[in-house]
């Protein structure tokens, strides 16, 4: 039987992304930080070159980090996209 592919193929990493900036913004406006630079250094832990890199070692690690690049590509694109709408909006 072949493998169906599924309706949202990057449901993981949507999710995984959602409960970090509902914990992350409300921790960074207390502690006074950028949100950007807040996002920037919790993407770096949790993509494919920080605890991703320990997956193997940790299977557990998985559910913590986002191991597959497309992954990282589909939420790449959709945070230029809403870039390029808060640009045009300003304008």
């Amino acid at each position: 039987m072949p493998h169906a592919d599924p309706g949202l193929p990057h449901l993981r990493e949507i999710l995984l992304f959602l409960v970090l900036a509902g914990l992350l913004i409300p921790l960074l406006q207390r502690l006074r930080i950028n949100q950007v630079l807040g996002f920037l250094a919790v993407g770096t832990v949790v993509g494919p070159f920080g605890l991703a890199r320990w997956v193997p070692t940790w299977p557990v690690l998985e559910v913590f980090s986002i191991a597959r690049d497309d992954g990282v590509a589909a939420l790449g694109q959709l945070g230029v996209l809403f870039l390029m709408f808060l640009v045009g909006l300003e304008l």
